[in-house]
């Protein structure tokens, strides 16, 4: 590649299928919200799959593996919600989410749902911690400095990520086709 080649072009004419080395944006290629969780939720497996398979270190990834799940809980809890206001609050989000799937269809949302979207939001309530490295307030990431430190295995992150994104999805389709195409929205995990 040439220095100065610009990152964004026009398509070239004779682009098909075929072509997995880019992509097309914009025009008829934009991506809907839902899409768009989807595929960050694809980017945070698809690290995890890298350094599995690489023996790579997890410490060079961890980061950006935690704010692209982050970023895709933050979406599909606004895809299904649809917010007024929109902020990067995932407590507020998940408070929302309990409330729409009570109201809506008398189940309280399992701990396995509220769980991890609780610790992603104690530990970045604001989306700042895994894209900058504090969170601001700056006390907030302090208080987390001064516990100690935790571990990620990036196997159970990867399989908690795949259920979460699995009941968003149910919680879609049971909001668009109704409850009774699926019996119920959450499965009886443990």
């Amino acid at each position: 590649m040439k220095p100065g080649m610009l990152i964004f072009s026009e398509p070239p004419e004779d682009i098909d299928e075929s072509w997995t080395h880019g992509a097309v944006l914009g025009g008829m290629s934009g991506y809907d919200d839902e899409t768009l969780a989807g595929s960050y939720f694809l980017a945070g497996t698809t690290l995890i799959d890298h350094v599995l398979t690489t023996g790579g270190r997890g410490q060079d990834l961890i980061c950006p593996v935690l704010y692209v799940y982050r970023h895709a809980i933050e979406l599909y809890l606004k895809v299904i919600l649809q917010p007024e206001v929109r902020n990067h609050s995932l407590g507020s989000l998940l408070d929302a989410f309990c409330r729409h799937v009570y109201s809506k269809y008398g189940e309280r949302a399992p701990s396995w749902v509220t769980r991890p979207i609780t610790q992603l939001a104690e530990f970045d309530p604001g989306s700042d911690l895994f894209r900058y490295g504090e969170t601001h307030p700056a006390s907030i990431s302090a208080r987390f400095t001064n516990a100690g430190e935790f571990w990620v295995d990036l196997r159970v992150l990867k399989r908690t990520m795949l259920q979460l994104q699995y009941a968003f999805l149910r919680t879609l389709v049971a909001d668009a086709e109704g409850l009774e195409a699926l019996n119920r929205v959450f499965p009886r995990w443990r």
